[in-house]
């Protein structure tokens, strides 16, 4: 959060039973309107390739989030 304060743009990511904290830690931080990604959980105890392929889908949507839109 301190890149965001910076100027950096950043993107939270938690999963499902930790998004409300993420968003609670922002507020806190004084970054309300902080994007966030929720990853569908559990990260743990699952097979690699499932964490891969949670991972995959959060990359696709972080650089959704972080890639202004082209004109045209």
């Amino acid at each position: 959060m301190q890149l965001e304060s910076a100027g950096v743009p950043t993107v939270l990511l938690a999963t499902e039973p930790f998004a409300g904290l993420a968003r609670e830690a922002a507020v806190a931080y004084e970054l309300p309107g902080a994007r966030t990604v929720v990853i569908a959980h559990p990260l743990g105890g699952i097979p690699p390739a499932a964490v891969e392929g949670k991972a995959a889908d959060a990359v696709e949507e972080v650089l959704r989030i972080l890639t202004p839109p082209t004109e045209g």
